[in-house]
């Protein structure tokens, strides 16, 4: 992984969307581009660790991280377009601000807000599983280590 440059970031906050339909983002946004931030519910480092494991699971490369900033990578499967996923820590708010835009283009046909949807599903699934196994016995580094 490289190290964090933070472009895509303006005063410690989300890039916001460009006046196109093809991104999606939890700040700095409004209207058709808005999407609800990730919602923390417990440990921040856990989340931040099981949704880096989401993202992958996905097909995303996760091309910078640390234990604040994230972006990953999606490459559609037919023209091979680049779509990025920008992720960072409120923690202050007990959220994780989302941005998932195409590079190229006009519009994505809603790709990066089902993405979103599904990367929100997805890591609300792992981590209701894990608090699941959790109270039937198996050790948290078990299921953190998968």
């Amino acid at each position: 992984m490289k190290s964090v440059d933070n472009k895509h970031l303006v005063d410690g906050h989300l890039v916001a969307c460009p006046k196109k339909p093809n991104c999606v983002c939890s700040e700095a946004c409004s209207g058709d581009s808005y999407v609800e931030p990730l919602k923390i519910c417990g440990s921040m480092t856990q989340q931040w660790n099981v949704l880096k494991d989401v993202i992958v699971d996905m097909g995303g490369k996760i091309e910078e991280a640390d234990d604040y900033f994230l972006h990953a990578t999606f490459q559609s499967r037919v023209f091979r377009f680049i779509d990025d996923v920008i992720c960072r820590q409120d923690a202050e708010k007990k959220l994780i601000q989302i941005r998932s835009s195409s590079r190229f283009g006009y519009s994505d046909f809603g790709v990066n807000r089902k993405r979103v949807d599904k990367l929100r599903e997805n890591l609300q699934s792992r981590i209701d599983s894990s608090e699941n196994q959790l109270q039937n016995g198996v050790g948290k580094k078990d299921i953190l280590h998968r």
